[in-house]
């Protein structure tokens, strides 16, 4: 999104927060990925669609809007969010056609002339190729929003930008025309970005308005679509970002192999979900076409990235189990200072500690409210509060995330108020910390203000 529309956005949000939901217009729109008890619903822009937030030409229709960056940065999903739709297509609030314009040339769209008959004689019509675009036309949309998004306009001919300017200046194809309402809308990569991409004709940019998309990891990371990541590539990503996340050929050629393949965000993105589908990281089950795991990144990830995975992958086993950190959380303390800083394996670690803890959580919570699985629980509370002490020592904020992340799985499936786990973590920090009865480790580490904060935020949520 624009940043025009974006600050738009922002703008409203803070004035909608202070109107009841059952008071909200009809039109208003939630916006995506938002949770609703966050009441992060906003009015149209301006009163209007968030269309609107695109300047208008001088002849009353939207300029062209251009979204250009490294392939798979998510240039499609951001056209797609400004029509209202997520990365599945549903809650649209503005009708939406896509054409791929990836190998197309310039005689292969537009307009051809074929015999039709009239009231009995035979006359020549222009009908659209593009049969999806008829929702869009005048007659069809009449004043309501649409977008027609030209995608990979960078990857067809260049001819191709010629044509699509007279739609983008005038809402033409041939004789038919455009709903006032319709942005044109193109993505497109750059000349630099490794994918035999031409340049963007300058009388189509004079004509547009141009987003030039940086590489945004923190959002990427936090993305739904993501969230099934195997926490040893996540780690990865978060140690060789530049590299290996959404390299340039201009800037990290090292990363891209003799075929020029190197890896993007959607490749990323596929992987994290269709690895578990092929036994994960650890159980991997190889076929005809993928034998063993690196040939399976290989293909998707580029050489390069297959290699340094390769490594990664031997640089955690220098790092303790989870397990191991549980029972005995002292081992992290023997790490040299180099590997308890690394950011990436500190990541991993964490997150296979709550992991660890999650499963026997739930093996302690099928034992039922007896004396066993009181003091089972007890201990769990204790060694993972231990464990995230020790990494919170080096990397506060990677234990913190794994603290946070335990609790509220807890919390999901026990309600509000948590458990057994969470009254005994409770317990062990604030009364330990009152009567002086706990590690310093776990206030030097800021373990104990961070469960403060927890709780003080759960009161707030009731």
């Amino acid at each position: 999104m624009s940043a025009a529309a974006q600050a738009t956005i922002d703008k409203n949000l803070e004035v909608s927060r202070q109107v009841p939901e059952d008071q909200l217009p009809d039109d208003a729109i939630l916006i995506a990925g938002q949770h609703k008890n966050l009441r992060q619903t906003i009015y149209p822009v301006i009163g209007k669609h968030p269309i609107e937030a695109v300047t208008r030409a001088e002849n009353g229709r939207f300029r062209g809007l251009i979204f250009t960056g490294p392939p798979g940065i998510g240039k499609t999903h951001q056209i797609m969010q400004l029509a209202g739709m997520d990365h599945q297509g549903a809650k649209q609030i503005a009708a939406f056609v896509r054409l791929p314009m990836a190998s197309r040339r310039a005689d292969e769209f537009g307009i051809y002339l074929v015999p039709k008959e009239v009231d009995g004689e035979i006359i020549l019509e222009q009908p659209l190729i593009e049969q999806q675009i008829i929702p869009l036309l005048e007659e069809n949309i009449g004043d309501n929003y649409g977008i027609l998004l030209f995608d990979d306009v960078t990857l067809g001919d260049p001819s191709l930008q010629s044509a699509i300017l007279e739609i983008v200046q005038f809402g033409r194809i041939g004789k038919h025309k455009l709903g006032k309402n319709v942005l044109v809308a193109m993505t497109g990569n750059g000349i630099g970005h490794g994918c035999s991409a031409v340049e963007w004709n300058q009388a189509l940019m004079t004509r547009s308005m141009l987003v030039n998309m940086r590489p945004n990891f923190k959002a990427w990371q936090k993305l739904e679509c993501n969230k099934n990541m195997d926490a040893r590539l996540m780690g990865f990503l978060i140690n060789n970002q530049e590299d290996y996340w959404c390299p340039s050929i201009e800037k990290q050629p090292g990363s891209f192999d003799e075929n020029m393949r190197g890896a993007t965000p959607r490749d990323w993105t596929a992987i994290a979900n269709d690895l578990p589908s092929r036994g994960g990281l650890d159980n991997y089950e190889g076929n005809v076409i993928f034998p063993e795991r690196g040939d399976f990144f290989a293909a998707n990830l580029g050489e390069r990235t297959r290699e340094a995975l390769d490594t990664w992958f031997g640089t955690l086993d220098k790092y303790p189990t989870a397990e191991t950190l549980m029972q005995t959380p002292e081992v992290w303390d023997d790490l040299p200072q180099s590997e308890r800083n690394n950011k990436g394996a500190v990541y991993c670690v964490a997150d296979m500690v709550k992991n660890y803890a999650m499963a026997r959580w739930k093996e302690i919570s099928a034992l039922g409210k007896t004396a066993a699985a009181g003091e089972a629980m007890r201990k769990l509370a204790t060694d993972f509060s231990m464990a995230i002490a020790y990494i919170m020592t080096n990397e506060q904020e990677l234990g913190a995330y794994a603290a946070r992340g335990m609790l509220q799985e807890v919390i999901k499936i026990t309600g509000q108020n948590g458990d057994a786990f969470t009254a005994q973590i409770s317990r062990y920090t604030f009364n330990g910390e009152r009567k002086g009865e706990i590690p310093q480790k776990l206030i030097t580490s800021g373990f104990v203000k961070l469960m403060s904060d927890v709780r003080e935020m759960n009161e707030l949520m009731k």
